[in-house]
């Protein structure tokens, strides 16, 4: 079965998707090991956090860093962008920071993007519509996510950081052998108080990757690798995090850092209903293929037309792509157009 999942905002993003979701857990101690003769004790249950986290079940066999890893990888997502041809520009890490599609990751993951996909690793593919905050003096920027629910992290209040505490760095498992787990020691960066040094190298791909104790408690992310041997990577702090999210608007308008303004406002939507997945294109199961299109309204609110901007590759999917976007309908009173990114994916 196909779905579909879209976003009408700075520049409108659609993706059609299969179902995603994860189920809601708790963090516990995970980096200290076991004493000897100690057999693992029940987890005692805490009052509910704001947002949803993971409860790490138990596995005979793993080791605590596998575990704090379970229970901290439902909120990593990777994230993949896109520049204004539709061309790929890059991917890196970023995870939940809030139940309602907070994504926090680096500044560069986005540099010049006007689109992007967040990727879970059950499989769970979720349209960005954008930048709501951030700055690329710290290197951090917050995305907006079109999701329902999801699993989210929970940013620590602690502002001391002991010398050589014992972290580690939970990556996307779609990333492969360069999203595994590394653990690491963590001080204070003598040159910024909001910095850290993590004595780790942590890999490109896993840039923006969540850096947490061992009570799955985020103290920061990781922004930038450095050459020096002895701190290969540098940690941005949580409560710059913070900082940063504590300053959206609740109106705030998701955009893209290298979106170009529109001359004219652009219409307002009213309609818009979701494309249907040609049941002939079903062979190709399991591959995301994305275009871009302008629909063109006429004054009176209905389409006059629909631009392949960016084709899919799939005729068949363009096809769709133009029939169902020929069905929206936006605000009468003036012509307009929007661009509108869609993302086909088979499941």
């Amino acid at each position: 079965m196909n779905y579909f999942r879209y976003m009408i905002g700075c520049a409108l993003c659609l993706t059609v998707v299969g179902p995603a979701g994860c189920k809601p857990t708790t963090h516990q101690e995970i980096l200290a090991g076991p004493k000897a003769e100690e057999t693992p004790a029940t987890p005692t249950p805490t009052s509910a956090p704001a947002t949803p986290t993971a409860t790490p079940t138990p596995t005979p066999g793993k080791t605590k860093l596998e575990k704090l890893a379970e229970s901290v990888a439902p909120a990593v997502v990777l994230v993949t962008v896109f520049d204004q041809t539709g061309k790929l520009l890059r991917s890196g890490t970023g995870f939940f920071v809030s139940d309602n599609g907070r994504i926090v990751t680096p500044w560069r993951t986005v540099d010049g993007a006007v689109n992007a996909v967040a990727k879970t690793a059950d499989g769970g593919l979720y349209n960005i519509g954008g930048v709501v905050a951030g700055s690329a003096k710290l290197g951090l920027a917050v995305l907006n996510a079109e999701v329902k629910t999801v699993p989210a992290l929970v940013l620590s209040n602690k502002d001391m950081i002991v010398p050589d505490t014992r972290v580690a760095v939970i990556g996307s498992a779609l990333a492969g052998k360069e999203g595994a787990p590394v653990e690491g020691a963590i001080s204070r960066n003598e040159s910024d108080e909001d910095k850290f040094d993590l004595a780790a190298s942590v890999p490109e791909i896993s840039l923006g990757a969540p850096v947490v104790d061992e009570n799955g408690e985020v103290i920061g992310l990781v922004t930038e690798r450095n050459d020096k041997a002895e701190s290969p990577s540098i940690v941005r702090s949580a409560s710059t995090v913070k900082s940063i999210m504590a300053g959206i608007q609740s109106n705030a308008t998701a955009r893209w850092p290298a979106e170009r303004p529109s001359p004219t406002p652009k219409p307002r939507i009213v309609s818009a209903p979701k494309p249907i997945y040609p049941a002939e294109a079903q062979f190709h199961d399991g591959i995301a293929r994305s275009g871009r299109y302008r629909v063109n309204f006429a004054a009176n609110g209905t389409v006059k037309n629909v631009q392949v901007l960016n084709s899919t590759g799939l005729p068949v999917l363009d096809a769709a792509a133009i029939k169902g976007l020929e069905q929206w309908r936006c605000e009468p009173g003036r012509e307009g157009n929007v661009i509108v990114p869609l993302t086909f994916q088979s499941r």
